[in-house]
């Protein structure tokens, strides 16, 4: 667990993000560790509307998990502090005797650098307006029969915007 929390740790750090939590499973045979950007350094998508990038990694030296890696993005989605987290990119890779670490620092690479991406996308969806029957057919492409229709009138009544971002807001 530690040559894998030290090779990424290393690249982490580079970034500005720190270790938040670890966590032992199953008698040490799992960890999972948190690192995050701190809150001063969140990416405005649009505005007054942040996000906040972090990464979890895990692990186990008994083959229950691969070694794992996944960026994670949280938003504030209500006024009492609400943050909702939801994983943009991640990376796996089962290992049985030997791990190429050298592996695992790339992809903590390769991850980190899909968040601008990401970003740059989601900044794009601020500024395309979608045509109500497209809002309507992304509610129901994305949702059951069962409350696709209530959660459509909810969302034309809440006045949420017309974007794909606000649209996608109102999903998270």
């Amino acid at each position: 667990h530690e040559e894998v929390l030290n090779s990424v740790s290393r690249v982490l750090g580079e970034y500005g993000l720190s270790e938040e939590a670890r966590f032992l499973c199953n008698r040490g045979a799992v960890f999972f560790a948190r690192f995050y950007s701190n809150s001063k350094t969140a990416e405005e998508v649009k505005k007054d509307d942040y996000v906040r990038f972090g990464l979890e990694v895990f692990n186990s030296y008994n083959s229950s998990l691969p070694v794992g890696i996944i960026l994670i993005a949280e938003r504030l989605v209500c006024k009492n502090g609400m943050i909702v987290p939801e994983t943009v990119s991640h990376f796996t890779v089962k290992h049985y005797d030997k791990l190429d670490l050298g592996e695992v620092r790339r992809a903590s690479l390769d991850i980190l650098e899909r968040k601008e991406v990401i970003i740059k996308r989601w900044k794009e969806w601020c500024k395309k307006v979608v045509e109500p029957g497209e809002i309507r057919g992304l509610f129901y492409k994305s949702l059951g029969k069962r409350y696709r229709e209530t959660l459509f009138q909810k969302y034309l009544s809440s006045k949420g915007g017309d974007t794909i971002w606000d649209v996608y807001s109102f999903f998270t």
